[in-house]
């Protein structure tokens, strides 16, 4: 009888045990299972996205202020050009380049020119004195003596083009003043022949531009310095060409240095004046 209740005592004993070690490990599996979901929906993750889009919105924000301060910047060192010519009255676009006044466009915009108008942002209009302009390359000099020591457009000196790049185009397209338009280099080393002007290794861009862009610059967005002189299109095409300013600023720099009037690698003659 007493070996019997000692056997009993043992199992309930050791129900006892195996009860315990069950409810235990119950209470531990839960709070590992309560611990997991905790994780699985905290706000971690939705913090991260949150201040994601937060940046992002302000990044975009500085982005269009720093695209706007560089238009206005800008847009008053690009000019409008008039052009008398024994035909009529035509249109193109330049920027100040330095500091003696000068002016850059193609030679295609005053080439014939009887009488040069310099129109700027404000409205001012100047007489132009022709002091360079390309035979076979498409750029050309304007002097204006009332812009000595204004503030001229930053040229780049080292730019190397990539496709991608971000660019702004700026000029007067049919005559439509302190345009701009938008785009990217969409090609390089594009060579080709114009009428009697040469094009070697341009920018081919996707920024519109249309008749009157000519001479206009060509900025780089990431700096507002210019990379290009826009020159011409393909025509019914969102394709433009500009010359890379890096490509011809020796030559710029000379007709301003050493004015000839027009150049052919050479000097040929006195400049032309117009009063």
């Amino acid at each position: 009888m007493n070996n019997l209740n000692f056997r009993l005592r043992i199992h309930v004993f050791f129900v006892l045990i195996i009860t315990i070690c069950i409810f235990i490990a119950g209470i531990v599996w839960l709070q590992s299972k309560q611990q997991h979901y905790q994780h699985m929906s905290g706000s971690k993750l939705t913090t991260t996205l949150t201040t994601n889009e937060e940046i992002q919105t302000v990044t975009s924000i500085l982005s269009e202020e720093n695209l706007k301060k560089l238009i206005r910047d800008s847009q008053p060192k690009v000019v409008t050009i008039e052009v008398m010519k024994e035909d009529g009255l035509y249109f193109g676009s330049g920027f100040l380049y330095n500091g003696e006044g000068d002016i850059v466009t193609n030679a295609h915009v005053v080439e014939g020119a009887t009488e040069i108008t310099i129109k700027l942002a404000d409205e001012t209009e100047y007489s132009g004195i022709l002091i360079g302009v390309g035979k076979g390359i498409d750029i050309a000099v304007i002097r204006v003596p009332e812009l000595i020591g204004q503030e001229p457009l930053k040229i780049s000196r080292r730019y190397v083009g990539e496709i991608g790049n971000h660019v702004v185009a700026l000029g007067s397209p049919l005559g439509l003043e302190n345009t701009v338009t938008l785009g990217i280099i969409s090609g390089l080393d594009r060579s080709f022949t114009l009428q009697e002007y040469e094009y070697v290794d341009t920018y081919q861009i996707s920024a519109p531009i249309s008749p009157g862009s000519s001479g206009g610059p060509l900025l780089d967005r990431a700096t507002g310095e210019v990379i290009g002189i826009n020159s011409a299109k393909v025509n019914s095409e969102t394709i433009g060409f500009s010359i890379p300013i890096v490509t011809v600023l020796p030559i710029l720099e000379n007709w301003s240095k050493h004015p000839y009037g027009i150049i052919n690698n050479s000097p040929e003659e006195d400049p032309p004046s117009y009063d």
